[in-house]
């Protein structure tokens, strides 16, 4: 490997913010060396709670989109145009090393076996490997497969492919397997900062972790805002948890979660603290009007009982227990950020505004409502709330107007 190659690896591969850029700058570079790529391939067995790989597809123009009808563990794919090349990202869920299509892979034996390869698109083994056989339909002349060295959890490899009638020079081989474990270094740290965001928002939630990766990790870093808050909290669950086992009763808790969990990713809202059988969430305001976020925060529990119902039914049906949830709804003030001890933080929202939509949610129960809202909230969005009357709550002095969903008639 010459000077220039090493110098573009401590300058532009180093600097590359995500594994996308550094994909593309790196088959843009080989490129620039006359090594043209019909298409490029990286594949990384990464740390994610939902992923076990990522997949990176280079291609220099953006064109027909890769078929992957084969493999049921692709859940999501995300086309990204770098200038006139593309990188298709493919997200893939646990469990995709018991697919066939992994196991009928040169991935699969250059990374079990930490070993390069290289083979003929157009050879016999293009039967025996799925993969050879669409790159041959493509024109691949070559194709070269290359293990990633990375610490563990992780592991990957990259594959080159190209079109030239006499495919790959031996000399060109060489220098391939001469750049990967340069490759390798600079992709290390993004893959590094990427877990670490990714474990940060599941067990602290996508804005507090990007709070904590901007370097807002100090004991008393606290930013006060205005916030739509909410609580949910399961009935009955005393009662669950003396009836079910131990592992029922969390495969439940499991399921209720996942559910709010996804539906508020849909309202922009988020999760922001687990309660035992509840949950605290909050929708930010940020540039967004306080009505519009009021109404997001009605229609995500809307859509919420919606999708409850299914979960519900699907869990009757399998005999397995069912429950049922009340929610509160209210807007305030709240302090934003760290608290806790010097090595042990929490990130979190305090403040009365928090303490009320908690204690809030108890009188769902008492009114045989799913939802109920404070006067602060109700005043925002008057169309669809009315007065259930006035309420005593523990730790709130005095007693206090609630609200529910209108009913129909009311609305005529």
């Amino acid at each position: 490997m010459d000077a220039a190659w090493q110098q573009w690896f401590l300058t532009q591969g180093r600097k590359a913010t995500t594994v996308m850029e550094l994909v593309d700058s790196f088959c843009v570079e080989m490129k620039n060396h006359g090594l043209h790529l019909l298409r490029a391939n990286c594949m990384i067995r990464t740390l994610h709670p939902q992923l076990e790989f990522m997949v990176y597809t280079w291609q220099p123009s953006v064109g027909k989109r890769v078929d992957i009808s084969d493999a049921a563990r692709v859940f999501e794919r995300r086309l990204h145009r770098m200038g006139p090349n593309s990188v298709e990202e493919f997200l893939v869920s646990h469990g995709h090393v018991e697919e066939e299509m992994f196991l009928l892979s040169p991935f699969y034996l250059s990374m079990r076996d930490h070993r390069g390869l290289r083979m003929d698109p157009s050879s016999e083994e293009k039967g025996a490997y799925p993969m050879l056989a669409d790159l041959c339909s493509m024109g691949a002349t070559d194709y070269v497969v290359l293990p990633i060295e990375l610490q563990p959890p992780y592991t990957g490899a990259m594959s080159f492919a190209c079109s030239e009638p006499n495919g790959f020079t031996d000399a060109q081989v060489q220098l391939l397997e001469e750049l990967q474990p340069w490759f390798s270094i600079c992709i290390a740290p993004l893959l590094v900062q990427s877990a670490a965001y990714v474990v940060l928002s599941t067990y602290l939630g996508r804005n507090p972790a990007s709070q904590v990766m901007d370097g807002h990790i100090r004991l008393g870093d606290i930013a006060e805002m205005d916030a739509v808050l909410g609580f949910i909290d399961m009935r009955g669950f005393t009662k669950h948890s003396a009836q079910m086992s131990g592992t029922d009763l969390v495969e439940m808790l499991d399921a209720f979660f996942s559910v709010l969990n996804e539906v508020l990713g849909r309202f922009n809202g988020e999760i922001l603290k687990f309660m035992g059988d509840g949950a605290l969430f909050v929708f930010k305001l940020e540039d967004s009007e306080l009505g519009q976020r009021c109404a997001d925060a009605v229609d995500a529990v809307d859509a919420l009982d919606g999708a409850m119902n299914e979960l519900l039914k699907e869990r009757a049906q399998l005999g397995k227990q069912v429950f049922e949830y009340g929610v509160a709804l209210h807007y305030g003030r709240v302090m934003y950020g760290n608290v806790g001890a010097p090595t042990r933080l929490d990130f979190t929202v305090i403040g009365p505004a928090v303490n009320l939509t908690a204690r809030l949610e108890a009188i769902c129960t008492r009114c045989g409502m799913g939802l109920v809202v404070t006067p602060a909230f109700a005043s925002v969005v008057p169309d669809r709330f009315s007065s259930l009357g006035m309420f005593k709550m523990r730790g709130v002095d005095g007693e206090m107007e609630v609200f529910g969903r209108k009913r129909e008639e009311e609305g005529q």
